[in-house]
């Protein structure tokens, strides 16, 4: 079983489960003072990556040059929020 890290965002009771293996440059999920939620995924080789949280539509994440990709959405209220 791979070694596997939990991070609790106590903000919006929102938690996130991760692997070294997809370690990515910053906190995933970030919550932003804002209440916008950020996403990142390490995935230098993918060509498109999608995220889903609950409660909105699919969307597509944009790639950085070092193969972060990541996604923003808009502000939300504080919540349990599923994703995939």
């Amino acid at each position: 079983m791979a070694d596997a890290r939990v991070f609790s965002l106590s903000s919006t009771h929102l938690l996130a489960l991760a692997t070294p293996a997809f370690s990515q440059n910053g906190p995933s999920p970030e919550v932003l003072p804002d209440g916008r939620i950020t996403f990142r995924l390490k995935a230098p080789a993918a060509r498109e990556v999608r995220v889903q949280c609950e409660g909105l539509p699919a969307a597509g994440m944009a790639r950085d040059d070092q193969g972060v990709w990541s996604f923003a959405t808009a502000p939300l209220e504080p919540d349990n929020y599923g994703y995939s």
